[in-house]
């Protein structure tokens, strides 16, 4: 993505990626950022988003969409089956379909577990995986390009 380059976390990125925490939730989540999984996009010259790892036990934090964009592509592949994306950030959703992931269920319909059910009983996240991407729960099957 023009102006925004994505490296390696390393140690001294630590702060600055609390920072980012801080100024999108209020809170860091210090220990979780490792050097070697970690990736961090810098714009204008200072750290302005961070993912401990594309995965889906991983998270990923940036002042705007553009900070998240530039991470998920960069990405090489996903660890594991795939991302999550809030469902609130529609404009995050439709770059990911544009740009080849495919939006797959992350619950079953009736499932009402507070991080996977918005209030109004839509899902609070879209679960992402690549084209090439072998789908979990239907071992074998993969999920078709474009």
């Amino acid at each position: 993505m023009p102006g925004y380059e994505v490296r390696s976390a390393t140690d001294g990125h630590l702060a600055a990626c609390n920072e980012v925490r801080r100024k999108v939730h209020g809170f860091d989540r210090g220990g979780e950022l490792k050097a070697g999984t970690g990736r961090v996009t810098e714009h204008d010259e200072r750290v302005t988003g961070y993912t401990t790892d594309l995965s889906f036990f991983a998270h990923a934090d940036g002042e705007t969409t553009e900070d998240i964009r530039a991470l998920i592509a960069s990405a090489r592949s996903f660890g594991g089956p795939g991302i999550l994306v809030p469902a609130s950030n529609s404009a995050l959703f439709q770059w990911c379909l544009g740009n080849g992931l495919r939006s797959e269920p992350a619950d079953e319909p009736d499932d009402r577990r507070p991080l996977q059910r918005a209030r109004r009983g839509g899902p609070a996240f879209h679960f992402l995986v690549s084209p090439r991407a072998e789908v979990p729960w239907a071992p074998g099957c993969r999920v078709p390009a474009g």
